[in-house]
């Protein structure tokens, strides 16, 4: 579960500002000083309240800095982030004498502090690269079914490449059949649509200014506002009734076969990615301005599990 507001506030300046000096290092990325300011303080916020239990400050760093070049991946005009997708995909390092671009640079410095302190990066890249495919879908082409949409909002919500980097950070390894079931239950999946359901949610103001994908703004196309407002609500609620029985059902089964401890720090990063994605909107009011109140409305992942256990 996400650190309560004392533990927050201690320790967030002093990650704020060790992403701040490492990202202005490679400046012209973001608009200006104070945008890469108040990136730093959001990704600080979001790379603290979702990081897992007994993690260590310098994990909590390193998942900052990522959340630093996901930012990047939506501040980025189209003609920046076809050279970086061309560099991600090793299109661009083929052209003579052509150095990388400077947010490919940037992603390149993470990426050695990501193997630093994980070692292996290689789910984590092929994530991020899927990732920035979706980025890429996004920014060429107007979904046409909400089925579409959500297969495009699933894929540049950056849950993913997160989860994987945590995973080669904190060693979790599985057997070939532990990987069936988790893919059978489809654990991952279902928090990835809790978490863009509940940001389309908290970032809907904002979001119908700018234009950018959301399922509120998408399905308004085709009915009223509040109609859309109340269909994710009840969608996100579903979505987190199926994980919680999913995760029961994992347990159970794991349980069975005495190897259930495997599946514990797993399963508290996916907790924590839906705890910590909620706490942190409700506390960047500047960002997620919730006008609405349409957050309180939601089913929180705290009360399913209370209710559950009857407390």
């Amino acid at each position: 579960m996400p650190q309560d507001k004392d533990w927050l506030l201690a320790v967030h300046p002093e990650v704020t500002r060790s992403v701040y000096e490492w990202a202005i290092g490679y400046p012209g990325l973001f608009a200006s000083e104070d945008g890469y300011r108040r990136r730093a303080h959001f990704a600080a916020m979001f790379g603290i309240l979702c990081s897992p239990p007994n993690s260590t400050m310098d994990q909590r760093l390193v998942a900052s800095k990522f959340l630093m070049v996901f930012a990047l991946l939506d501040d980025m005009a189209d003609a920046d982030f076809d050279v970086f997708h061309q560099f991600l995909t090793g299109a661009g390092s083929n052209r003579s004498g052509e150095p990388p671009s400077p947010a490919y640079r940037f992603y390149a410095s993470f990426l050695e502090s990501l193997a630093s302190a994980a070692g292996n990066t290689r789910d984590f890249e092929a994530a991020f690269g899927q990732e920035c495919n979706g980025v890429r879908s996004k920014r060429t082409s107007e979904p046409s079914s909400f089925e579409e949409f959500q297969r495009v909002r699933a894929e540049t919500v950056a849950v993913v490449p997160y989860v994987k980097m945590w995973v080669a950070m904190m060693g979790i390894r599985f057997s070939t059949e532990q990987e069936q079931l988790l893919e059978e239950l489809q654990l991952l999946q279902t928090v990835t649509e809790i978490v863009y359901l509940s940001n389309d949610l908290g970032s809907l103001d904002r979001e119908e200014q700018e234009g950018d994908l959301n399922a509120i703004v998408f399905l308004t196309k085709r009915g009223t506002r509040q109609a859309a407002i109340e269909a994710v609500i009840g969608l996100h609620d579903s979505k987190l009734n199926d994980y919680w029985s999913h995760r029961t059902s994992l347990m159970e089964r794991a349980s069975r076969d005495q190897a259930a401890g495997v599946f514990v720090p797993f399963l508290e990063l996916l907790d924590v990615n839906i705890t910590g994605n909620l706490a942190t909107m409700k506390l960047l009011t500047g960002r997620y301005s919730d006008r609405g109140k349409v957050l309180v409305r939601m089913r929180s992942y705290d009360g399913l599990v209370c209710s559950v256990h009857g407390m």
